[in-house]
Formats: structure tokens, C-alpha cells, sequence
């Protein structure tokens, strides 16, 4: 995957107050289930804001950019913050 990322690119997300990166995952439609985000974390394959995160409780905040690479795909999406 690219180091750098293109947020204009992926469709944005709502979520309402705090999510984690393996919710997320799941809530975009990025991964089928949990063990499948679970995965892709621990094999590096996703990214947030262009940097690899590894940790699947990690908080995401209003802005940042998910990106994962699949075997079959790549993916991303931008979280986007629900009031």
C-alpha cells in the first residue's frame, strides 16, 4: 500500500463518539467479521493516516483514513464524526 493516502478517494463513515480501529473496520464494511479485522491489524495490513497500526483498541478520531490491504483488495474509508 502507498505510504501516502488520498482521503478524497474513500467514502466517509458516521460514527457517533468514540470508535475503535477493529470497529471500524466492521462498521465501513472493510472486513467481514472481527476476526477477519483482528487479522489484517496484526498482519500490518491496515493503515491510519498513511501509518501502519498494529493496535486493534486503537481510537480513531474525525478526519483520520483507514486504508487496508487485502488479498483480494484494497480498501479505505474516512471517519467522519455524527452529531
Amino acid at each position: 500500500m502507498s505510504q501516502t493516502h488520498d482521503a478524497y478517494q474513500y467514502p466517509t463513515v458516521l460514527v457517533r463518539g468514540e470508535i475503535k480501529l477493529g470497529q471500524f473496520l466492521k462498521l465501513a464494511g472493510l472486513v467481514e467479521d472481527g476476526a477477519e479485522a483482528r487479522i489484517a491489524i496484526q498482519s500490518g495490513d491496515v493503515r491510519v493516516n498513511g501509518e501502519v497500526e498494529t493496535r486493534r483498541g486503537h481510537h480513531l478520531a474525525a478526519g483520520d483514513v483507514v486504508e487496508v490491504e487485502l488479498p483480494a483488495q484494497a480498501a479505505g474509508a474516512v471517519v467522519a464524526a455524527q452529531e
